[in-house]
């Protein structure tokens, strides 16, 4: 379960509507925060804080299209340099005491995920979830889930799965098909909440991915 993106600034300032968000129910067993940053330092900060509240994991948005985040140069604007975004990632990950995931787009206008992959192989993550549109498309258009294949195919990356996953035949399709380690639902939990329940194989999995490395057990 991910927390709703917050910006790690305010993060950061203890703003209590961004803090609000790192609050995990009693029975979830994973629990991840997700934030928006451009910078190592914030990044680090907001995720000792994310990391003191009892998450498994922090979250790197690199895939919000939303005019909110990418007018501060946050989510999706950041894939325009993959270089940069791995000195981000990489310095966050090395900073922070609990494993960091990374989540992005196919790219912004057009397709650069293979760049961004490539940029990010020896950052230290410890997933990447690719949502299989990009940034300018949001959801007009299917998800891309054979580039997806792809790059799973073709990196040493746990690569989690994103796009079109609204039902339990879907989940099924795409970790049986897809190559990939998990997939990751969001719109499908709006209208099916239940969905996590009828599909439970990959759970050990993912908790694996994104165990605290103290508590990891293979």
């Amino acid at each position: 379960m991910y927390s709703e993106m917050a910006f790690a600034r305010n993060l950061c300032k203890g703003e209590p509507r961004e803090r609000a968000l790192m609050r995990r129910a009693a029975n979830e067993p994973t629990f991840g925060v997700q934030i928006a940053t451009k910078t190592i330092d914030e990044g680090v900060r907001a995720g000792l804080s994310i990391a003191d509240n009892g998450a498994d994991f922090v979250s790197l948005n690199l895939g919000c299209p939303i005019y909110e985040a990418t007018r501060r140069g946050l989510g999706s604007a950041l894939l325009k340099k993959p270089k940069k975004l791995s000195r981000l990632i990489g310095g966050m990950a090395e900073g922070l005491p609990i494993p960091l995931e990374v989540k992005v787009r196919i790219g912004i206008d057009s397709v650069n995920i293979e760049s961004v992959v490539e940029a990010l192989e020896e950052t230290g993550i410890a997933a990447l979830t690719i949502h299989g549109r990009t940034a300018q498309q949001r959801y007009k258009k299917s998800a891309d889930w054979d580039l997806i294949k792809r790059i799973a195919q073709n990196t040493q990356l746990p690569i989690i799965g994103n796009g079109d996953v609204l039902t339990l035949h879907e989940a099924r399709n795409r970790i049986e098909n897809y190559d990939v380690s998990a997939v990751m639902i969001g719109r499908g939990a709006l209208t099916k909440p239940w969905v996590f329940q009828e599909y439970v194989p990959t759970s050990h999995a993912v908790r694996s991915l994104f165990a605290r490395p103290e508590s990891l057990t293979l």
